[in-house]
């Protein structure tokens, strides 16, 4: 399908070009719509590769964010200096 066959169907030609530039994200809604004209599956509309190894989430370098609370913003007073 050629950009004015899908933008036949409901969406504009310049959204289409945008979003094949990535300048634009589509919404969940827009990509069920999209997914229904082209005939496809949400996922295959997605960049999701298969890996080929598993991910081990106990080897990843993340660290948790620390616990405790947040430190307050300072109040400002009715006289500037």
């Amino acid at each position: 399908m050629t950009q004015q066959e899908v933008a036949a169907e409901g969406l504009t030609y310049r959204y289409l070009q945008e979003l094949e530039q990535g300048r634009r994200n589509p919404s969940l809604k827009m990509l069920h719509d999209l997914a229904d004209i082209l005939d496809v599956r949400v996922v295959d509309l997605l960049d999701v590769g298969e890996r080929k190894t598993p991910v081990k989430l106990s080897e990843l370098d993340v660290k948790p964010p620390p616990r405790g609370r947040k430190p307050k913003p300072r109040r400002r007073t009715g006289r500037q200096r």
